[in-house]
């Protein structure tokens, strides 16, 4: 428990390892990343992460797969939790999202993905459309949301209209057929 200010990054590099951060918070400056994950099959859970750019980071072709992060919150970063190339069949479930800055999952090229059971508020962007992942049962607070450049409008989205507005710089508005707006 307890805040921590200044932590510049914490990474995961072995495997079957569990993160507990028993509610504590860490405060970042707004760069880097509070949690980077090499490893495989960890479980992170309990952590408050604020201010970050991207509060944990699956890294790029380090196979960082079949990891857990759950029982978290992720407010004020760039992006809450980010998903880079080859993380696959990655968990992140039981969550919430609070006014992250671009997205609040991005996922890049990482398949397998499960999102499921999160609350999403304030937040640009839920999480950027990759077929191959499964986004199940999520809630998201917002009484409308502002159309972002290449927003998938998912299920979680259903019944909750666009912002009324004028919006430039949105290129592309992807809603899977099974979904309506």
């Amino acid at each position: 428990t307890g805040t921590y200010s200044g932590v510049t990054k914490i990474t995961i590099p072995a495997d079957n390892s569990v993160i507990d951060c028993n509610g504590a918070t860490l405060n970042g400056a707004g760069s880097g990343e509070a949690i980077t994950v090499i490893g495989k099959n960890n479980i992170i859970k309990n952590c408050n992460i604020n201010g970050y750019r991207d509060g944990i980071y699956f890294a790029f072709a380090t196979y960082a797969t079949n990891n857990t992060v759950s029982g978290s919150t992720f407010s004020n970063n760039t992006n809450g939790i980010e998903l880079s190339t080859w993380a696959n069949g990655n968990s992140i479930i039981n969550n919430n999202f609070l006014n992250n800055k671009d997205y609040a999952i991005y996922v890049y090229q990482a398949d397998g993905t499960v999102v499921n059971d999160n609350t999403f508020s304030g937040n640009k962007v839920e999480i950027n459309y990759v077929p191959s992942n499964k986004v199940g049962t999520n809630t998201l607070t917002d009484v409308c949301k502002t159309p972002a450049t290449n927003l998938a409008y998912y299920a979680m989205h259903s019944g909750v209209p666009f912002c009324t507005g004028t919006y430039s710089g949105v290129t592309k508005i992807t809603i899977p057929a099974d979904n309506s707006v």
